[in-house]
């Protein structure tokens, strides 16, 4: 009898760790938070133009802090403030600072960018990285490009291509 308690009790002991484990519904990963940025590239029809942008999104991450901050309003929608911080004191530009406002729906965010208006990234996000991809042209280029210290002048004129940033928490 004694045998049968105790296999009961084992048995049902085992049951309760199985049930009890590792719960495996965790929930979907968020945009939400202070995300950094650690890469930047374009991809365009200009690959000699490319070599140029991604050496000045190089130099800027050198020196440079990049991160955003995401921020939600309501489910969907809210806020980006995007800082760059120098990292060196003597900088002429000691601080970027920038406030939009975002959407999102599935996979794209739609942000209302105050260098370039309306702008759409598709998105790739897990619970450490962020991946965007923005379809640019030569307005956008412009902007982005002299914000970072780039000439405007040496953006070819009919150039199309997409920017992938890349951030972690």
């Amino acid at each position: 009898m004694n045998k049968n308690i105790l296999t009961i009790l084992l048995t049902v002991a085992t049951g309760l760790l199985i049930s009890c484990g590792n719960d495996d519904s965790q929930d979907p990963p968020s945009v939400l938070g202070t995300w950094h940025i650690i890469e930047q590239s374009l991809t365009s029809n200009y690959p000699e133009y490319d070599k140029n942008a991604n050496n000045l999104f190089k130099e800027d991450h050198k020196n440079y802090y990049l991160k955003r901050e995401i921020a939600q309003v309501e489910p969907g929608v809210g806020s980006i403030k995007t800082t760059a911080t120098a990292k060196n004191s003597t900088s002429e530009v000691p601080e970027r600072n920038r406030l939009d406002t975002y959407t999102i729906t599935k996979d794209t965010m739609y942000v209302s960018d105050q260098r370039l208006g309306m702008t759409k990234y598709t998105m790739r996000l897990d619970y450490e990285v962020f991946i965007t991809y923005m379809e640019v042209t030569k307005y956008e280029l412009d902007k982005i490009i002299t914000e970072i210290g780039g000439e405007k002048a040496l953006i070819p004129d009919n150039i199309v291509g997409k920017i992938k940033m890349v951030e972690r928490r």
